[in-house]
């Protein structure tokens, strides 16, 4: 679906022969943390065979990826080098190496599109060179803010923030990809990835969004939440509204999000509608990143203490079970974020270690992060370590691999 370029040549299988198929970064070729030498004509040849076996092999696909690496370093050898220059961007020679496997298979497969990304350092789209109509542009927004409208909000969230490779404006770069007038897709995302049980307040920008995509032509989205499990800010209501507001973007969200509440949660619908909007206006100030961690200022101690005192309330009003356990699983993001904020000496920190974990347990949650599981998690809490010490590992990891990638 994505990241294929190791499928396509597996530094595995041929970096000890050919290092010369893989980026060269500095004057060294890369056998780790690697994409391809897209100006290497036996990259492409390899490229269109693999390409054309996948195809063979599943005969009712519509679209094939061929897409950079889940990391940095693009080939900056001579040639690669030359064409980037010329075209302004690392995307020049990804979108003329996509163009050239496209044009190859157009008449053996002319349902086939292929896909590709515009992501980090291939955001920017190329001065001179337009997609293949037979080629999907997928334009990626993970650097963005999420607490407001990509159309206006220029924020680069951490740690990209900190990578001088980093995009300048989301919006700029998807008007330079409609102008060419390829297929333009977008990837989209709508969970903390580093905090997935932590509150994430972007309900306010999800229509805005689609209409912004909408008036430029975009031909298809892809909204990526909580692939492990279940459990992320108010998830179900999330993919309802996304649901609704695909057909139609010009639905009202206010309504949609009633709708919802009401249905899923019945007499407790107004505290928990109270809780939502009380969540969004004090975050408004502030921009939202996909790996932010549940400290920020708008998450103090008075807004905890009245979150509480809402979903009090509406577990008080429930009018059945069930619903009072759909209550319980929404109201976890409140818990975990009280525990990431409390010390291990606080007095009360053992008793919302336990209150957290028999509520993720009931809600049958099994992961609290891209990268960590919750039976990780309880282990590692086991051994003394808080939430935010966690964390600030897990951090620490990815930093490192991102410095090597720079």
């Amino acid at each position: 679906f994505v990241h294929t370029f190791h499928e396509i040549a597996e530094p595995e299988a041929y970096f000890d022969t050919h290092p010369e198929y893989f980026s060269e970064v500095g004057g060294q070729r890369l056998r780790y943390n690697t994409q391809l030498c897209l100006t290497h004509p036996d990259v492409l040849a390899l490229a269109i065979s693999k390409v054309r076996l996948w195809l063979d092999q599943n005969p009712a696909a519509r679209i094939v990826s061929v897409s950079q690496n889940d990391c940095y370093n693009p080939c900056q050898c001579e040639h690669c080098r030359q064409i980037d220059e010329y075209e302004g961007s690392h995307s020049g020679t990804l979108i003329r190496f996509v163009n050239a496997i496209a044009r190859d298979i157009a008449a053996d497969y002319p349902q086939v599109c292929v896909d590709t990304l515009a992501y980090q350092y291939t955001r920017r789209a190329p001065r001179h060179t337009k997609p293949e109509p037979n080629v999907i542009v997928r334009l990626c927004s993970i650097e963005c803010c999420f607490s407001h409208p990509l159309e206006t909000c220029r924020e680069i969230s951490r740690p990209f923030n900190r990578m001088a490779a980093s995009p300048v404006n989301f919006a700029d770069d998807l008007k330079a990809w409609a102008a060419t007038g390829g297929k333009i897709y977008i990837w989209d995302y709508v969970s903390n990835f580093a905090h997935y049980l932590a509150p994430f307040p972007n309900l306010r920008v999800l229509a805005p969004n689609l209409r912004f995509f909408a008036r430029l032509g975009v031909q298809g989205v892809f909204e990526e939440g909580d692939y492990q499990s279940k459990g992320s800010d108010f998830a179900p209501l999330k993919a309802y509204v996304l649901a609704r507001l695909l057909w139609d973007p010009n639905l009202d969200i206010q309504e949609l999000t009633r709708e919802f509440l009401e249905g899923c949660f019945g007499w407790s619908a107004g505290p928990i509608s109270d809780y939502i909007d009380l969540l969004h206006d004090r975050a408004q100030p502030y921009h939202l990143g996909i790996y932010d961690a549940p400290n920020g200022k708008y998450l103090n101690a008075a807004f905890l203490d009245r979150s509480d005192r809402l979903f009090d309330e509406a577990e008080t009003l429930a009018e059945s079970e069930p619903a009072l356990q759909r209550i319980k699983a929404v109201r976890i993001p409140v818990r975990y974020t009280r525990l990431y904020q409390t010390k291990p000496d606080d007095p009360d920190y053992p008793r919302q270690v336990l209150e957290f974990y028999k509520a993720v347990d009931e809600a049958g949650i099994t992961a609290i992060s891209e990268l960590l599981s919750i039976e990780q998690c309880r282990t590692l809490m086991s051994r003394g370590l808080t939430p935010a010490q966690i964390e600030a590992e897990r951090q620490a990891e990815l930093e490192a691999i991102q410095n090597k990638q720079e």
